[in-house]
Formats: C-alpha cells, structure tokens, sequence
C-alpha cells in the first residue's frame, strides 16, 4: 500500500543560532551605564513531509541551550478531504501550549462554512 510509503521528502532544515545581548537581568555597571552582555544559542528544526496525496505533516521547533529545554513547538497535520480540508495544529512544548482543530470547505465561496475546535494559549501562562 503507498499510504505507508513516504512519497515526498520536504526539505528539513537545522540551523544553530547564537546571540550577543545585555543581560538585564544582571547589575548594571555604574561606570558605563550598561549591563554586562550574555551569549544565548539556540538550536531549530523544521521540516514537512507529504504521506501521500492528501496527508501532510509540517514541524517546527527549538531548543533553548540556556533554558535548557525545548522552546515553543510546532506541529501541523493536514488532511485533503475533497471538497473540504481538516487541519490540526498543536503545540505540545514551550508557554503558549494549545491545540487548534479545523474542518472547513474548499470552496471560496463557501469559506465561512468551518468548524472549528481550539484551546487557549493564554491559560497556560503563569504569572507568579
């Protein structure tokens, strides 16, 4: 069966990213008037892959090396259901976690008809 096989590679892409900032976190110098600098580096990932015709799947993500841990998340899975499309997108990592379920038709003329399922990411942010 070729919905098992993977039909299409997307390009997936790896960067390592690194940063020169004030650390404000930290005492000024009174001297300079400035805050001493920190380096921060990250690593990120994307990619997508085509399971067939009308599966795809999309992600996005990162790795915060200071923090030490994985940074804001990304995951899409796209389904072509002929005259209409399904959609799901979730962040399982990072602060603003949610998820978002979609069905909605192709039609431009029709392209109020959706439903729609989704969380909010503004509830799982601490403030304390």
């Amino acid at each position: 069966m070729d919905i098992y096989r993977l039909r299409c590679l997307g390009p997936f892409n790896v960067s390592y990213s690194f940063n020169l900032r004030e650390n404000t976190s930290a005492k000024i110098n009174e001297k300079t008037m400035r805050y001493p600098f920190k380096l921060t580096h990250t690593l990120s990932g994307s990619g997508n892959v085509k399971l067939s015709d009308k599966w795809a799947f999309t992600f996005q993500g990162s790795y915060d090396f200071d923090a030490k841990k994985i940074a804001q998340t990304t995951c899409n899975i796209t389904r072509d259901l002929h005259c209409w499309s399904m959609t799901c997108s979730l962040s399982p990592f990072g602060t603003y976690r949610s998820y978002n379920f979609t069905i909605r038709a192709n039609s431009s003329m029709l392209q109020d008809l959706k439903w729609e399922q989704r969380s909010s990411a503004s509830s799982n942010i601490k403030w304390y």
